[in-house]
């Protein structure tokens, strides 16, 4: 057994508390930048508009069988590398869901938050404000840890670089719900060091 995980594990028997906190380590902004997130996204998670829009995202894609998931994905990363103009990414990024976001955003307190990305039942990014990597979400922890889950669950990553040299951003990812049923992820990129 490794050192580090000894000594984890005597912590742990110790004290649930100093347990606890050994298992938080690094993960100090977890509370603050999740209230920052839930109180951002109270004003729109459950716009009519929102909501119509995942749930027949959900049902389109619920088409798609594995080899043309696989091809969708695939179509949105070769765009992303050869700079296709008018393609998928753009369609994806400049829809009407995406602009509202934008309006969103822009509206955040402090200015704290940097992306907002939508994702639908079935894991398909369906609206951004920063174009992602990839089109299928539903294989990424933002996802599988929130949809599955109950309505308050919440993932928050590490901190990030920020873009200028501080590690002050987390992604925050909670669910869309309807009723007690999530339908939908919301995550976002926060930038902690600007939360008012």
């Amino acid at each position: 057994m490794r050192p580090s995980v000894l000594v984890a594990l005597l912590v742990m028997a110790a004290s649930p508390a100093a347990a606890q906190q050994a298992l938080d380590t690094g993960m100090e902004h977890k509370p603050r930048v999740t209230a920052y997130a839930r109180d951002f996204i109270k004003g729109f998670a459950d716009d009519p508009m929102l909501h119509a829009v995942v749930r027949e995202s959900t049902k389109s894609h619920r088409k798609l069988d594995w080899g043309e998931a696989r091809a969708l994905d695939r179509r949105w990363k070769n765009e992303l590398a050869d700079k296709t103009p008018d393609g998928l990414v753009d369609t994806v990024s400049h829809n009407a869901l995406s602009k509202w976001l934008k309006q969103q955003q822009d509206g955040a307190p402090g200015g704290a938050v940097t992306e907002i990305l939508i994702i639908d039942g079935l894991g398909w990014n369906i609206g951004q404000t920063l174009v992602t990597s990839d089109f299928f979400q539903g294989d990424e922890l933002q996802w599988q840890d929130i949809l599955p889950n109950a309505p308050n669950a919440v993932a928050v990553s590490e901190l990030e670089d920020n873009g200028h040299g501080q590690k002050s951003l987390a992604l925050v990812s909670l669910p869309i719900t309807d009723g007690d049923t999530n339908i939908g992820v919301i995550t976002l990129g926060v930038d902690v060091s600007k939360i008012p």
